[in-house]
């Protein structure tokens, strides 16, 4: 099942004050979205949340099966020109601001993490 959620995710980790932890703890907030009782409509990231779709095997493993279940996974194209990824995509769809604003816009609940 499916909701008009999204989730807007803006960094490779959860917290600041210890990367390491943050980005484990990242990896598993990513990896658990698919065993909630709904599946969120989208999952946009920007900022160095792109490394997740660019960088990471496991979070990249964990968004494959997400899109392929129906997830839409749109990723910043400044972001990823920003960071030299653009050739590094492996899951989801480089995407403009626009279409990454109205996903939030039009969502019923806007997830940031």
């Amino acid at each position: 099942m499916s909701t008009n959620q999204v989730v807007f995710l803006t960094s490779d980790k959860v917290g600041h004050d210890e990367p390491e932890l943050g980005q484990k703890l990242m990896t598993g907030v990513v990896d658990l979205f698919d065993q909630l009782p709904v599946l969120v409509k989208s999952i946009l990231l920007t900022n160095s949340a792109v490394f997740l779709a660019t960088k990471n095997q496991d979070t990249i493993s964990s968004l494959k099966r997400l899109e392929a279940s129906g997830v839409e996974i749109l990723v910043c194209t400044t972001c990823l020109n920003y960071f030299n990824l653009m050739e590094s995509l492996q899951v989801g769809m480089a995407s403009d601001a626009k279409t990454i604003m109205s996903r939030m816009i039009l969502a019923d609940k806007v997830l940031k993490f």
